[in-house]
C-alpha cells in the first residue's frame, strides 16, 4: 500500500497517449461536408491531403443527401481537403478546395 504513488507515473502516461499523446498520434476526427450545389449529383469524391500525401479518399455515387459525415484518423496540423464533383459521367469534375487546420477538436464542419 505504500507504494501506490509508483503507479502515478504510469497512470499519467497511459491518459496523456488515451488522448493522442500531443499530437504525436492520430486522433479520430469526424468531418461533415455540405455541399451547397443543388444540382443532382452523378458523383463526389472527398480528398483529404497532408502536403503532397492523400491520406484519405472516399467516393459517393448518385448523392442523395447534401449533407454526409467521414470518419477519418488525423494528427494536428494543416490538411487540403479538396472535393471533385461530376453533375454527369461525361463531363470534366468541379474542383472545390479548402485547407483545415486540425486542432484538439473532434468534429469539424465543412461547407463547399
Amino acid at each position: 500500500m505504500r507504494r501506490w504513488w509508483l503507479l502515478l507515473p504510469l497512470a499519467l502516461g497511459g491518459l496523456w497517449l488515451w488522448f493522442g499523446a500531443g499530437g504525436l498520434f492520430p486522433s479520430a476526427r469526424t468531418l461533415t461536408c455540405t455541399l451547397e450545389d443543388t444540382r443532382p449529383m452523378a458523383q463526389v469524391e472527398f480528398q483529404l491531403w497532408r502536403e503532397e500525401t492523400l491520406l484519405f479518399r472516399s467516393v459517393l455515387k448518385n448523392l442523395s443527401s447534401r449533407s454526409w459525415t467521414q470518419e477519418v484518423q488525423l494528427k494536428p496540423g494543416r490538411h487540403r481537403v479538396q472535393l471533385l464533383t461530376w453533375t454527369s459521367e461525361k463531363e470534366a469534375p468541379r474542383v472545390h478546395e479548402q485547407f483545415l487546420d486540425v486542432d484538439k477538436r473532434s468534429e469539424w464542419h465543412l461547407r463547399f
